[in-house]
């Protein structure tokens, strides 16, 4: 079951829903979906961004985001990453799973100040996080020119990889 909601004048309000029952064809198993327009639409969650889904093949997923943009996402095991074509997922799966050098952030302290594009470079290398994710989350937030390491994580709060920041500062103090 569930609901359909539109957004009036900054709130939203429902205007419809459905039930169905999983038949593995028109609605699978362990697949996720919203109503939209009075149908089912399968979705993906994949690191906290969602995404329509449009097909599945093997480990690539193509989805559609709210911009009608589309989006890869290649998976290994539970492990994903996102990318605007199947090679820049590849390559940010590749990154995220690989090993990455951190020593250049080691001396740094909650309240060592960085700017926005060495924040976006340290939370990508520390926390593996690909290159769409980042930049999706940084178009949709107000992202100042500036900020402490305290600040990021804030700023990062409840995102992926925030988990990891927060540990790899706890460990290098």
């Amino acid at each position: 079951m569930a609901s359909e909601y539109k957004e009036e004048n900054g709130k939203l309000v429902p205007v419809g829903g459905m039930a169905d029952i999983v038949d593995g064809e028109r609605l699978k198993p362990d697949c996720w979906y919203i109503v939209e327009g009075g149908e089912w639409v399968e979705v993906d969650f994949s690191d906290g961004i969602m995404l329509r889904v449009i097909y599945k093949r093997g480990n690539v997923k193509k989805c559609h985001n709210d911009n009608g943009d589309v989006v890869y996402i290649v998976r290994s095991g539970a492990i994903c990453s996102h990318g605007s074509t199947i090679k820049e997922a590849r390559d940010n799966l590749i990154y995220k799973i690989g090993d990455r050098d951190t020593s250049k952030y080691d001396d740094y302290t909650l309240d060592t100040e960085v700017t926005k594009a060495e924040a976006i470079q340290m939370y990508r290398v520390i926390t593996g996080a690909c290159e769409y994710g980042v930049r999706s989350f940084v178009e949709a937030n107000d992202i100042p020119k500036s900020a402490t390491i305290k600040q990021v994580i804030e700023l990062t709060k409840g995102q992926y990889g925030n988990e990891q920041l927060i540990k790899f500062m706890k460990e290098n103090r």
